[in-house]
């Protein structure tokens, strides 16, 4: 069931990602008008508690993980740099190229948001394992939300005793048709927020 208050709370987190960022309180001007203090009094004095920010160089992917009671929320920032706007623009369908479900065997993805989010798969899956929370929210902005939607689907068909709820903003296209299918016959609390 949609939730504002985790609506907001996901939103956040969006911006959070861009704390690793040389720039987050211009982006925070720009997109986020006025949430700059608020957030880092919030979030800094967390950072390597129970949410901890990283990035992957090769694709300039930032996520974070943030724990908190029984929930484990994923979080992926947006496009900023020359590297993610070449990402957002490998337009070419590629097979998915993990464990999915047989029955959908066509099911293709966007090139660029596939490369960011298999260059941090296997950490995120191993977070998920590691951290035994049977809720996971994921989320995202623009191309963080691509990331987001392929990371829901991933998480939820590859550990089926977790709740994972998605909460996109501004997402792209993704995948083609038989890719929806069956990220809507697995993550069933999917919210594109535009």
């Amino acid at each position: 069931m949609f939730s504002k208050e985790l609506a907001l709370k996901c939103l956040d987190l969006s911006m959070v990602t861009g704390l690793t960022l040389p720039d987050i309180k211009g982006m925070c001007k720009k997109y986020y008008d006025g949430q700059y203090d608020r957030l880092m009094s919030e979030y800094s004095g967390l950072v390597g508690k129970n949410l901890n920010l990283y990035k992957e160089p090769s694709t300039d992917t930032d996520w974070l993980f943030y724990e908190e009671d029984s929930v484990l929320y994923i979080a992926f920032r947006g496009s900023e740099s020359d590297l993610d706007w070449h990402m957002d623009f490998l337009i070419d369908k590629l097979v998915v190229p993990f464990d999915r479900d047989p029955q959908i065997k066509k099911d293709k993805l966007h090139q660029g948001f596939l490369t960011c989010y298999m260059s941090v798969r296997d950490r995120i899956l191993e977070k998920v394992k590691s951290s035994n929370k049977k809720n996971v929210v994921v989320t995202g902005h623009s191309l963080g939300a691509a990331q987001a939607s392929i990371c829901s689907l991933d998480v939820q068909y590859n550990f089926r005793d977790v709740n994972v709820v998605q909460y996109s903003f501004g997402a792209p296209n993704v995948g083609n048709p038989e890719y929806c299918k069956g990220h809507r016959k697995y993550v069933k609390e999917t919210y594109l927020i535009r």
